[in-house]
């Protein structure tokens, strides 16, 4: 009895949360009671903080919940390190790729469209993509050629006659399991399919404007290739385990977004590994409410657990690890 009736005297304080990456994610949390933080020194509960972006904000050290800081994810975000840590191991469930010009031959493949990628961009940005020996032209023209790679398509599985990649979303909670979010985002280009090494253009592989974006438990094929994502997050985070034992610090979470190609056969192959996925609002209808979902997942997962010992929930996500 005296101790409902500290509670009634002294209420447990309102959870604040300091975030700049998500409007989405802010209306979640105050959706669930939230408030937001002043500033870094208003001792938010959760954090999810760009430190890059202005006015600068140092991202407090003492907030029970809080992302890995990007030096810990380099070797997994860029483009040449994730295949110089994974090309051993998970060859198959990655695009042939080449980190010197030296490394391949103008004359090894001629039939085939080469992607050639800075290692640390992300969402379509810096990616030329045409015949081998253009691509080689290009890449050996550039003053800091060591900053890209060279990828092979990687055949895909059409849907309306279009390429499409599929973004899936995983979290490593504060005890470093690895979930995969049950949705995704199907993101199919703009114009009908070509492979003509010809006249390579750039809307039929690469550019995102104007895609159409549709969820991906909504494809017949959900149910084969979900599974075998859950084994590639799995493979990929057994290799990056040494990612995993850094991040002791029992406060640290991470979102990371996942960009795949699905083959012919439904076998997943992982092109991309975002250590800052687009969390925007502005992602269409569909996007909003893929990332919406995933946000209430989040919260019912890990952070209301977190923060208010509420009990957690598992029925958005797959455990990977």
């Amino acid at each position: 009895k005296l101790q409902f009736l500290y509670f009634i005297v002294h209420p447990r304080p309102m959870p604040k949360y300091l975030i700049n990456r998500s409007k989405l994610l802010e209306g979640v949390l105050e959706s669930e009671g939230w408030e937001s933080s002043i500033d870094a020194f208003d001792e938010p509960d959760f954090v999810m903080w760009d430190a890059n972006s202005k006015p600068y904000i140092p991202s407090p050290e003492s907030a029970p919940l809080q992302p890995l800081i990007g030096k810990e994810l380099t070797k997994i975000d860029n483009k040449r390190q994730l295949w110089m840590h994974c090309q051993s191991t998970m060859s198959d469930m990655l695009p042939v790729t080449y980190l010197v010009p030296d490394q391949v031959s103008p004359y090894s493949d001629t039939t085939n469209i080469w992607f050639l990628k800075k290692g640390h961009t992300s969402g379509g940005k810096d990616i030329l993509c045409g015949g081998l020996g253009d691509m080689l032209r290009a890449w050996t023209s550039m003053p800091k050629y060591n900053e890209w790679v060279l990828q092979k398509s990687v055949e895909c599985c059409l849907l309306e006659g279009r390429k499409w990649t599929l973004r899936v979303y995983v979290v490593m909670t504060p005890d470093k399991g690895i979930w995969v979010h049950k949705e995704g985002l199907a993101i199919l280009h703009k114009k009908l399919y070509c492979d003509s090494v010809v006249q390579v253009d750039q809307e039929v592989h690469v550019d995102h404007k104007g895609c159409t974006r549709v969820p991906f438990s909504s494809l017949p094929l959900y149910h084969s290739v979900h599974p075998s994502v859950v084994k590639a997050v799995q493979r990929l985070f057994n290799v990056y385990i040494d990612i995993l034992n850094a991040a002791k610090d029992p406060t640290r979470y991470h979102l990371f977004g996942l960009d795949f190609i699905v083959t012919p056969a439904m076998h997943p192959v992982l092109i991309e590994v975002n250590q800052y996925p687009n969390l925007s609002i502005n992602s269409g209808k569909v996007g909003k409410a893929i990332k919406e979902e995933l946000f209430h997942d989040m919260y019912d997962l890990f952070i209301g657990p977190a923060i208010l010992d509420t009990p957690p929930c598992y029925e958005g996500f797959v455990k990977a690890l």
